[in-house]
C-alpha cells in the first residue's frame, strides 16, 4: 500500500520534531485524541504536500500505536504481563477475522511461558488450531518447549504467525513423534556427518563457485552440509509455492549457517543466497515490512556477491566466461532492495533499485522461439534458458556453452569418482602396524602379479608397506591367500568369514565380536584385533545380535559390559544401513537438485509481477 511509505515519512517527521503522540496535548488522560492533533494535521499536510485526510489517518494510526505501546509498557512494569503484537499470514482460514491478517493484534502473556503456551493463547483468541500456527520473531521460529524470554522475546515484540496449509499440516500430523522438519534434519545429519564409511553411499562434497571441491575440516563440513541441505529443502518448498513451510526450513538453515566460522562462509556464497531466499519468502508472504533484519540480510547478500564476483562481476566473467545466469540473482537482490526502500519511504533509492532491476530483468528475458529451437536439439528447458541467458540470446553460442558445461561437468565427475574410489579403497585396506595407511599403489602392484587382494592387503599391513617383505610374507604364509577381498562390500557376518579370520590364529569369540562390531569388514576387524593383542574389547560384544548371544565369551567382565551398555535406539548410530538409506531417500534426495545451477533458473514471472506492483505503488505517491 502507498500508505506504508507515507506512514514512514510522517513517522520520521514526528521524530525529528520530537512529537510524543501518546502524551498531552495529543492524547488525553482517558486515551482519547486531543485537539492539538488537528493543528498537527494541518501543518504536516501543508509541509508534505499530502491530503489532510491521508495525514489524518496516518497520524491517528501512529497515535494509537504509541498509546498501545505506552499502556503495554506500564502494564508490564506493574504486573509482569507482556503484550505482544501478533499478525497472521500464509494460509489464514476464511472464518478468521480480517483484523488478524491486516494489522497487528495485542496478545497478553507472561514471558516465562513456553512457545507452546503462546500458540495456545493465539489459538484461543483467533480460532485457528494450534498445529496450524508457526510463530516467528526476530527471524527465528519460536520453539514450543522453551520459554519466550529465553528466545529473546520481550514486551511489545512483533510476532509473525505463519498459518500452514492443509497439505503442510498433514505432513506434520502424519508423524507420530517427529515433525517433518526434525525428520529432515535427522536425514540431513546422516549425510552431513559422512566420515568415509563405505556403508554410506551418500557422500557430501562442498565446492566453491567454480565447482572446485573444498577441503573443509570435518566438524565445519558437517555444519555447513546440514545448513545447505535444509536450504535445499526450503527452496524445494518455495518452488512448490509452499511459502510457510519453506520459511521454516530456511530459518532452520540460517541457524546452522551461524554455527560455521566466517572463514568458511567467505569461501562459498551459500549463506548469501539463503539470506536472499529468506527475504524473498517474506515478500511472498506479504510481510517484508515486519522483517526486522531484512536490510541486514540484503546487505550481507550484496557484500558476498561483490566478494565472490567482483563489484562489476569482473571475477565472474573470468571464472565462467559470462554473467548472464548469475545476473538473475543480482536482479532479485536489486528488486528486493527496491521493495525494502519503498517500505522505508526512501523513494529515490526505491526508484534507482527498481530501475536497475527492470533493466536486468529485460536482459534476462529469453525469446520463446529460441528456447524451442534449443530444446528441439535434445536439451532441457533449464539448459536452454540458462544457455541463452549466458550467451545474450545467441543460439549458436548457447549451444556451444551448454556442451562446454556438460563436458566440464563430466570431467569433474570422473575425477571426483576416481578420487573417491581411491579413498574408499585406502580406507578398506586399513593401516599398517606402525599406523600408516596401506599404500594403494603397492597394493595394486602386488595384485597385478597375480596374488589375491586379501593377501596383498594383509602382507602390506604386516610389513609396513615394504613391498619386498610383503611378497616374502605371502610366500611364507600361504594362508593369506585365503583372505577375502578388502574392496568387497560386506554387511553380513557369515560362518565362512569367521573361519577365514580365525585361521589367522585369533580366538573365535573375539573374531565374531570384532566382525559384528566393524560391520563384517575383515580388514578392520583384523587390524583392531592385532592392536589389542588378539582379544575383542568388551563393548564389541554389544554388536552381536541376540540370536548370536550364545557365542559370547564366558568371562564375567564382558557379560557385565553387555548388560550395562546404553541403547542407541533414538540416535542415528542405532539405525541400520537400510533404515538410514530409506530415511535419506525419503527426506533428502527428492529435493536435492540434479543440476548445480538449478537455483539460477528463475522463470521471472513472480519477479515481473513484483516489479510492476511496486512501480505502480511508487508512482502513486510521487
Amino acid at each position: 500500500m502507498a500508505g506504508l511509505a507515507v506512514r514512514e515519512t510522517v513517522r520520521n517527521r514526528l521524530n525529528a520534531d520530537k512529537i510524543k503522540l501518546w502524551l498531552e496535548p495529543y492524547t488525553l488522560n482517558d486515551g482519547q485524541r486531543g485537539e492539538a492533533v488537528a493543528l498537527l494535521i494541518e501543518n504536516y499536510s501543508s509541509a508534505l504536500g499530502l491530503p489532510k485526510d491521508l495525514i489524518d489517518g496516518v497520524i491517528e494510526e501512529l497515535r494509537q500505536h504509541a498509546v498501545s505501546k505506552f499502556t503495554a509498557m506500564r502494564k508490564y512494569k506493574e504486573t509482569g504481563v507482556a503484550t505482544l503484537r501478533v499478525r497472521l499470514t500464509g494460509n489464514v482460514p476464511n472464518n478468521v477475522g480480517r483484523q488478524w491478517s491486516e494489522c497487528e493484534q495485542p496478545v497478553e502473556i507472561v514471558l516465562d511461558s513456553r512457545g507452546l503456551d503462546l500458540k495456545t493463547r493465539i489459538s484461543e483468541l483467533c480460532g485457528v488450531k494450534t498445529i496450524v500456527l508457526k510463530p516467528v520473531a526476530n527471524g527465528r521460529v519460536i520453539e514450543d518447549s522453551i520459554s519466550l524470554i529465553q528466545q529473546q522475546i520481550s514486551n511489545f515484540t512483533a510476532i509473525l504467525v505463519l498459518c500452514l496449509s492443509d497439505v503442510e499440516v498433514s505432513i506434520i500430523e502424519k508423524e507420530d513423534h517427529l515433525s517433518q522438519i526434525a525428520k529432515t534434519r535427522q536425514a540431513a545429519e546422516l549425510v552431513a556427518g559422512y566420515d568415509g564409511d563405505d556403508s554410506n553411499v551418500y557422500q557430501l562434497q562442498i565446492a566453491d563457485q567454480n565447482g572446485k571441491i573444498l577441503n573443509i575440516p570435518k566438524d565445519e563440513k558437517k555444519a555447513l552440509g546440514l545448513a545447505m541441505m535444509l536450504h535445499e529443502k526450503g527452496r524445494a518448498a518455495m518452488k512448490r509455492k509452499e511459502m510457510s513451510l519453506s520459511l521454516l526450513f530456511l530459518l532452520e538453515a540460517d541457524e546452522e549457517f551461524k554455527k560455521c566460522s566466517s572463514s568458511i562462509l567467505d569461501r562459498v556464497d551459500n549463506y548469501a543466497l539463503l539470506c536472499l531466499d529468506i527475504v524473498w519468502c517474506y515478500l511472498r508472504l506479504q510481510n517484508v515490512s515486519a522483517l526486522p533484519d531484512a536490510e541486514s540480510r540484503l546487505q550481507t547478500c550484496e557484500e558476498s556477491f561483490k566478494k565472490s564476483y567482483g563489484p562489476n562481476l569482473e571475477r565472474l566473467k573470468l571464472l565462467k566466461g559470462g554473467t548472464g545466469k548469475e545476473q538473475a540473482l543480482l536482479m532479485r537482490l536489486h528488486l528486493l532492495q527496491g521493495v525494502l526502500a519503498f517500505h522505508q519511504a526512501k523513494n529515490q533509492l526505491c526508484r534507482q533499485k527498481l530501475q536497475l532491476a527492470e533493466s536486468e530483468l529485460s536482459t534476462l528475458q529469453v525469446d520463446e522461439n529460441s528456447m524451442t529451437q534449443v530444446m528441439e536439439m535434445g536439451f532441457t528447458a533449464m539448459e536452454a534458458r540458462l544457455g541463452l541467458r549466458a550467451s545474450s540470446g545467441n543460439i549458436d553460442m548457447a549451444l556451444s556453452h551448454i556442451m562446454q558445461q556438460k563436458e566440464e561437468k563430466k570431467k569433474r565427475l570422473e575425477t571426483e569418482k576416481a578420487e573417491n574410489e581411491m579413498k574408499r579403497l585406502e580406507k578398506r585396506l586399513g593401516k599398517t602396524a606402525n599406523g600408516d595407511n596401506v599404500n594403494v599403489t603397492f597394493f595394486k602392484m602386488i595384485v597385478s602379479m597375480g596374488f589375491s587382494k586379501g593377501a596383498a592387503a594383509a602382507a602390506l599391513r604386516q610389513t609396513n608397506n615394504d613391498i619386498s617383505n610383503a611378497l616374502q610374507a605371502i610366500s611364507d604364509n600361504p594362508e593369506l591367500l585365503n583372505l577375502p577381498d578388502p574392496d568387497i562390500d560386506r554387511t553380513e557376518v557369515t560362518d565362512e568369514l569367521i573361519r577365514q579370520v580365525v585361521a589367522l590364529g585369533f580366538d573365535e569369540n573375539s573374531v565374531r565380536a570384532a566382525l559384528h562390531h566393524f560391520h563384517a569388514d575383515p580388514t578392520r576387524a583384523i587390524e583392531q584385533l592385532m592392536q589389542y593383542g588378539g582379544l575383542a574389547l568388551p563393548e564389541w560384544y554389544q554388536s552381536i545380535p541376540q540370536s548370536s548371544s550364545n557365542s559370547s565369551p564366558s568371562n564375567s567382565a564382558s557379560n557385565s559390559s553387555m548388560s550395562s551398555g546404553a541403547s542407541p535406539a533414538d540416535s542415528n548410530e542405532g539405525m541400520s544401513n537400510e533404515e538410514r538409506a530409506k530415511l535419506i531417500e525419503e527426506e533428502i534426495m527428492p529435493d536435492i537438485p540434479q543440476e548445480e545451477e538449478e537455483h539460477l533458473d528463475l522463470e521471472l514471472d513472480d519477479e515481473t509481477a513484483v516489479l510492476e506492483e511496486y512501480k505502480a505503488r511508487l508512482a502513486s505517491i510521487l
